[in-house]
């Protein structure tokens, strides 16, 4: 293989990575704050076919063990008006992705403030 292609190629990785670090880093910013809340929002929704809320905040930070944290969530009734099913405070998780990219969810140092939930 000619050394220009291989010059190229290097170059054109090195930009790929750039990249996708200057959107994350500006997908990171306050300004995004809502995208993050509705996208966990309507992921969870999705998964526990209930309404799930994130009224305070979402951060994920990327890396080998990504740290995630949600905080001031609920599920609210959809037949009862101002009542809860569910209210959590602050959630924290840190996922290993090797492992999950490897088909194993492993979940470390969970963490959950003021959990409340309304049974029956």
């Amino acid at each position: 293989m000619p050394k220009w292609i291989g010059s190229t190629l290097k170059w054109m990785a090195v930009l790929l990575v750039l990249a996708i670090v200057c959107v994350w880093m500006l997908l990171a910013t306050p300004f995004f704050s809502s995208a993050r809340k509705s996208l966990v929002a309507n992921v969870l929704t999705e998964q526990i076919g209930q309404p799930f809320l994130v009224e305070g905040d979402v951060r994920v930070v990327l890396g080998r063990t990504t740290s995630i944290h949600v905080s001031g969530a609920r599920i609210p009734s959809r037949t009862l008006e101002d009542v809860n099913l569910a209210k959590l405070n602050l959630l924290e998780w840190e996922l290993n992705l090797p492992a999950l990219l490897d088909g194993r969810i492993d979940l470390d140092n969970v963490c959950r403030q003021r959990l409340w939930v309304q049974i029956g």
